[in-house]
């Protein structure tokens, strides 16, 4: 079950209620919020919220998520310049779920690297930029890069970082095609540093 919000001007609001039967309850909810600071400027706020608990028999253990988000994204238009920052936070016993579907993911997901590869409480946070090649006069192609930091509470138990870049080009309205590297490295629990490139072409019908 889901409800949204926009009777606010630039205000949205959403919640969402999943039942995995024997499995869990999650509620999940986000606010955004956006503001021009000048015609060339703008912001965009965002918070979430993601909670879980388990039901019935259980049949993934106890879920016992209590996670907290928060976002800013600032545009630049008039040099096709995009800066953003997020951070989310774990305060659950079990570590965040990525069960919603809906609503979300997490602010802070990347590539590879998402806040439930903790499977227990800690944190998160990213910052990125992205330039549109317009402004070159190459329309529709878009180049993003970004570094995040993945770290639980008890830093032992896991402790990542991530960089990711991604170019994306609109060919049309039909075809697009997306290329993402991602760099994910590892501290202090003994698994291995790794590389993964994907590409994808759509073709919308």
């Amino acid at each position: 079950a889901a409800a949204t919000y926009e009777g606010i001007k630039d205000l949205s609001l959403s919640l969402w209620y999943y039942n995995y039967h024997d499995i869990a309850n999650v509620i999940y909810a986000q606010a955004g919020y956006a503001h021009e600071l000048s015609k060339d400027i703008s912001l965009v706020f965002g918070l979430q919220y993601d909670g879980s608990q388990e039901t019935g028999d259980a049949l993934l253990g106890k879920q016992d998520a209590q996670t907290y988000g928060i976002s800013l994204e600032t545009n630049f238009s008039d040099i096709g310049v995009t800066v953003l920052a997020a951070y989310n936070k774990d305060n659950g016993d079990t570590g965040a779920m990525g069960l919603s579907l809906g609503g979300g993911p997490f602010f802070t997901s990347m590539e590879d690297q998402t806040l439930d590869v903790l499977e227990t409480s800690g944190s998160a946070w990213v910052i990125g930029a992205g330039y549109d090649f317009g402004k070159l006069g190459v329309d529709d192609l878009i180049f993003g890069v970004a570094y995040g930091s993945f770290e639980a509470d008890d830093a032992s138990l896991y402790q990542s970082s991530e960089i990711d870049a991604v170019l994306e080009y609109n060919y049309n309205d039909k075809i697009s095609a997306t290329a993402a590297y991602a760099s994910v490295n590892f501290k202090g629990n003994r698994m291995e540093d790794y590389d993964q490139v994907r590409v994808l072409v759509n073709y919308n019908f």
